[in-house]
């Protein structure tokens, strides 16, 4: 089992009310409601958090039997952010269209079916990497849950395939 203890955390949302911080202005409630620890640090086992606290409780304990300390630097530590109804299956761009219309310039780019006859172009390949890039971008932005929606086929020949691929890059 790897043990690694994260700490020097200046705010730790937990979203578990139990655990807020009774600290802030008389009157907001949203540090308790968020589950905010100040000055906190949690413990992970094997990719699970097994200890949420402040840093001061997790030197006291010390029995973590701690493999790695990962120093936060005092910086805020989230959840991650659950994106549960993406599109991630396509090929193409509709840069074009969307700067003609932010320029106020009429535009006939076909619109989605611009990127629907891209899609239908794609190989598997193509599109599994795209969706893999994607997928990469969205976990460094801090978005650790993905629901991946079909829908750029158009077609019951083509949607059964839009599934396979987000099958195969997502877990």
């Amino acid at each position: 089992m790897t043990r690694t203890l994260f700490t020097n955390i200046g705010q730790l949302v937990t979203n578990e009310p139990a655990l807020g911080s009774t600290r802030g202005v008389a009157g907001d409630r949203s540090a308790i409601a968020l589950g905010i620890i100040d000055d906190a640090a949690f413990v992970v086992d094997d990719g699970v958090v097994s200890w949420v606290g402040t840093a001061a409780a997790a030197e006291v304990s010390g029995g973590h039997d701690i493999d790695s300390v990962v120093d936060c630097g005092a910086r805020a530590v989230i959840p991650g952010f659950v994106d549960s109804h993406s599109h991630l299956v396509f090929d193409g761009d509709r840069a074009g269209e969307f700067e003609a219309r932010m320029s106020g310039t009429p535009y006939s780019a076909g619109g989605i079916r611009s990127t629907v006859a891209a899609t239908r172009e794609a190989s598997r390949a193509r599109l599994e990497k795209l969706v893999a890039d994607r997928v990469s971008e969205m976990l460094t932005q801090g978005t650790t849950t993905i629901e991946i929606k079909s829908g750029y086929h158009l077609d019951a020949q083509g949607e059964p395939l839009a599934c396979s691929v987000a099958s195969s890059v997502t877990e």
